[in-house]
C-alpha cells in the first residue's frame, strides 16, 4: 500500500495476497464451523492485522508479528510493534491465537512457532518484557510451540535478566467504582452471599481480588505496574486459583492475560520472584507467607460471553496438556460462564 493510501486509511493493512490467503485458509472455514457447530448465529471472525499467519504442508503454523508503519491523522508516521503493546489486544495475544487455531484445525495444525520483528531500544518497554516472559514460558510448557531461531537470542537475553525480581502489593483495598466489569468484580468478593457461592464453586477457602502483578528488577519497573492485577483469586491449602474476569468484553486475549498471571504466581512459588517484605492488606500478607507451599495452580476464565473461537472444548484440552508436572507442580485451566444482575445481585455460574 502506498504512503498516500496509508494516510487515507490511517492504519496498516495486510497486503491483498496475504488477506486472501488468510480468508481462504482460516476465516471462511472458521465461520462455517462456528455458525454450524455452536451458536447458530453469524458473528464476525477476524484475524489480527499485525500477525501474519502461514501454514505449511507439514501442519506447521507460523505466527509472524510484524512491525509496521501507521500514519497519524496529522500525517505523521509512527512505527508500531505489537510486542510492545498490551498483551490482551488481538495483535499481541499470540497464545490465544495459537491455541484457538490449533483447537479448531486439529487435523491441519500440529505445531506452531512464533516470530516477531525485534523492536528498537527506544520502543522496548515493560510490555515487551512481559511478551518475552510469556513466549519463554509458553515454549517451556507446551511441546508443540517453539520460538523461531531468529528470535531466540532475545529469549536468551531475557533469561539472563530474569533475576533480582520482586512483586509489588496493594496500597489499599480497592473501592467499588469504574465500569461494569470493575463493579461486578467488587460485588463478587464483597457481597457475602456471592463470595460464598464462589468459594463453594471453585473449592477455595479465601477469596479476594486485585492481586497486583507489577514486577520490578532491582527496584526498576520490569513488567507493567499501575493497574496490572489479577482480577479474582483464592487459595485453599496448597492450591492457588487465579480467575480472569471479562464482562461485556469479548476477546481471544483472555487466554494471554490468564497465562501471564498464572505464570507469575508460579514463579513466586518457586522463589524466582520475591514476595513483598510486608503488605498493608492482611489477605496479601497471608498469601505471600504461604506462597512457597503452593504446588497446584488453577487458571480459570470467567466471562458472561466468550469470543466465538473460544467456544471449542478442545481449547481446554490443549491448555491442560502441559509440561507442568515435569517442573514439579500441577497446572489446570478451566472455563466458566456467568450471568449477573447488578441490581438484584443474582448470580448464575455455569461450568464449561
Amino acid at each position: 500500500m502506498t504512503d498516500r493510501a496509508l494516510k487515507a486509511k490511517g492504519l496498516y493493512r495486510k497486503d491483498k495476497d496475504q488477506t486472501t490467503y488468510e480468508k481462504k485458509e482460516f476465516i471462511d472455514p472458521l465461520k462455517k464451523m462456528v455458525n454450524k457447530g455452536l451458536s447458530g448465529r453469524s458473528r464476525g471472525i477476524k484475524l489480527p492485522k499485525y500477525i501474519v499467519f502461514k501454514l505449511d504442508n507439514n501442519g506447521h503454523l507460523l505466527l509472524d508479528i510484524q512491525e509496521q508503519i501507521a500514519i497519524k491523522p496529522n500525517g505523521e508516521s509512527k512505527r508500531l510493534n505489537a510486542t510492545c503493546n498490551n498483551m490482551q489486544t488481538d495483535n499481541a495475544a499470540f497464545e490465544g491465537w495459537a491455541v484457538c487455531l490449533k483447537a479448531w484445525f486439529p487435523d491441519k495444525i500440529h505445531t506452531v512457532s512464533l516470530k516477531w520483528d525485534i523492536p528498537s531500544d527506544e520502543m522496548r518497554n515493560p510490555h515487551y518484557n512481559r511478551f518475552l516472559f510469556r513466549a519463554w514460558r509458553f515454549a517451556q510448557l507446551y511441546d508443540w510451540f517453539t520460538i523461531e531461531e531468529s528470535n531466540y537470542g532475545e529469549i536468551i537475553t531475557f533469561e539472563n535478566t530474569y533475576n533480582h525480581l520482586s512483586i509489588n502489593c496493594s496500597n489499599s483495598d480497592p473501592l467499588r467504582k469504574g465500569n461494569l466489569e470493575n463493579r461486578t468484580e467488587y460485588d463478587f468478593v464483597k457481597v457475602p452471599s456471592i463470595a460464598e457461592k464462589f468459594k463453594s464453586f471453585y473449592g477455595i477457602k479465601n477469596f479476594d481480588h486485585q492481586l497486583h502483578v507489577g514486577i520490578k528488577n532491582k527496584g526498576k519497573q520490569f513488567f507493567t505496574g499501575g493497574q496490572s492485577a489479577i482480577d479474582l483469586w483464592g487459595r485453599s491449602n496448597n492450591v492457588l486459583t487465579v480467575i480472569e474476569l471479562k464482562y461485556d468484553n469479548i476477546m481471544v486475549g483472555i487466554i494471554s492475560e490468564l497465562f501471564l498471571y498464572i505464570c507469575v504466581v508460579i514463579s513466586l512459588s518457586k522463589g524466582e520472584i520475591s514476595a513483598p517484605e510486608s503488605c498493608i492488606l492482611e489477605h496479601e500478607s497471608e498469601l505471600y507467607a504461604n506462597i512457597k507451599s503452593v504446588n497446584s495452580f488453577k487458571a480459570e476464565m470467567l466471562a458472561d460471553e466468550y469470543h466465538p473461537l473460544l467456544e471449542n472444548n478442545g481449547i481446554l484440552d490443549i491448555l491442560n496438556n502441559n509440561n507442568a508436572e515435569g517442573e514439579g507442580f500441577k497446572l489446570h485451566f478451566g472455563k466458566t460462564s456467568f450471568s449477573y444482575n447488578e441490581i438484584t445481585k443474582a448470580l448464575h455460574l455455569s461450568c464449561e
